[in-house]
């Protein structure tokens, strides 16, 4: 055997109700389960080569088990949950099953990303405009049918919440675009001048930086929104900082959590933010920006989070 019980042992997820309701799986349905997965990896194997070699280099059959392993969805199952679903079934009809929702996915995908450069907004950052480029050449360059786990494509400028390292293939390129688009929606209702005033304040070099743009815009917002000032002038002043410590510092840490989540709610409805991911995306840098807060109150310096560029 080449690899054992690879892609069977990953314990991740708890199997829903209706697998734990089925009987436990004997060793003789693991063996089983097991012996489905080399077939249909040889099968692969041989469709790679065409039929014109029989043999392959490790690292190529390790990257091809790996690709089945993430049409058939294994990476996220338990491996109980795995020998349940796999043991009575036709695992090569499942994964060409599987294949055609990948294909699905890759078209989903390629409308994301040309949503993305429609909603764009404006403001320059040089890791920004290289990933989208370089995600414009992942749809002629990902090989779902063999290396579906990979991702052919460099992707530097980083988002506000990073993506889960255990997302693969399209499934990671899928969920960066959604966040991506949620942010860029976001930065285009403001004036892209006044971002770009504020950007420069924070960063004089902003546009050659590896930083997330969406971030301290999305401060000023919320602390203005937090106060009851207008979120679209962007610019925090002292008296402003002052206004924010006032009321934040006699709070507790659950009650500032809400306070902030309010404010997100509020500035969701200024900027006609309709849809609960995006509303949700907010809600959620709002939470996080709570720890750094604090410690600002402590310090008793919230110029730190947020700027004035007036």
């Amino acid at each position: 055997m080449i690899y054992g019980n690879a892609g069977l042992s990953r314990i991740n997820d708890t199997p829903d109700k209706d697998i734990c309701d089925q009987r436990v799986p004997t060793q003789e349905d693991v063996l089983r389960v097991r012996t489905k997965l080399l077939k249909l990896l040889a099968h692969r194997c041989a469709r790679y080569t065409m039929d014109d070699s029989s043999s392959l280099p490790t690292p190529v059959v390790h990257d091809l088990f790996a690709s089945i392993c993430f049409v058939l969805g294994i990476d996220t199952m338990d491996e109980e949950a795995v020998v349940i679903r796999f043991m009575d079934a036709d695992i090569g009809e499942e994964f060409q099953k599987n294949l055609k929702i990948l294909e699905h996915s890759i078209e989903i995908g390629n409308e994301l990303w040309q949503q993305m450069l429609i909603n764009m907004s404006g403001i320059e950052n040089i890791a920004l405009k290289d990933t989208l480029v370089s995600i414009g050449g992942f749809w002629e360059r990902y090989d779902y049918q063999f290396f579906a786990h990979q991702i052919p494509c460099d992707i530097d400028y980083p988002l506000c919440h990073p993506i889960s390292d255990s997302l693969l293939g399209i499934a990671y390129i899928n969920e960066y675009l959604c966040s991506l688009n949620i942010e860029e929606c976001f930065l285009r209702q403001f004036d892209t001048a006044r971002c770009n005033r504020l950007l420069a304040h924070r960063y004089p070099d902003y546009r050659g930086l590896l930083i997330n743009v969406y971030e301290p815009i999305a401060s000023n917002a919320l602390g203005l929104s937090l106060i009851g000032n207008d979120p679209f002038a962007l610019t925090v002043s002292a008296e402003h900082c002052a206004e924010i410590a006032c009321l934040l510092k006699p709070l507790t840490k659950a009650e500032r959590s809400r306070a902030l989540r309010d404010a997100a709610e509020v500035l969701s409805d200024s900027l006609g933010i309709p849809d609960f991911e995006s509303r949700d995306y907010l809600r959620r840098f709002a939470t996080d920006l709570l720890p750094r807060i604090e410690v600002a109150l402590t310090n008793g310096n919230l110029g730190y989070l947020f700027s004035s560029f007036s």
